[in-house]
């Protein structure tokens, strides 16, 4: 299943074994060179692996998730992502 964001966009597939599930959810993130040279794309990264530790220890979701940086990451807001990954994360839930 594929949900798109302003920053962000979320692939995710239900969990397939209650067993694989005891370390907590799966995430992926990808941030491809349309973000910006290395520097761009390691601070997106660094961003979105803390706001996912942050929203995923409140809401915790029982799927496998990847997340894709859009190229418009770069100029966004640390709230802007965050408020991003919570409605796409909201979105997996139901």
């Amino acid at each position: 299943m594929k949900h798109v964001g302003r920053y962000l966009m979320l692939f995710c597939r239900a969990a397939v074994e209650a067993g694989d599930r005891a370390a907590g959810p799966r995430a992926g993130i990808t941030v491809s060179g349309k973000v910006g040279g290395a520097c761009e794309r390691n601070r997106a990264k660094r961003r979105i692996r803390e706001i996912l530790r942050v929203v995923l220890k409140e809401n915790p979701v029982d799927a496998d998730l990847v997340f894709l940086a859009l190229a418009r990451i770069k100029r966004a807001t640390y709230d802007d992502i965050l408020k991003d990954a919570a409605g796409l994360l909201s979105r997996v839930k139901r």
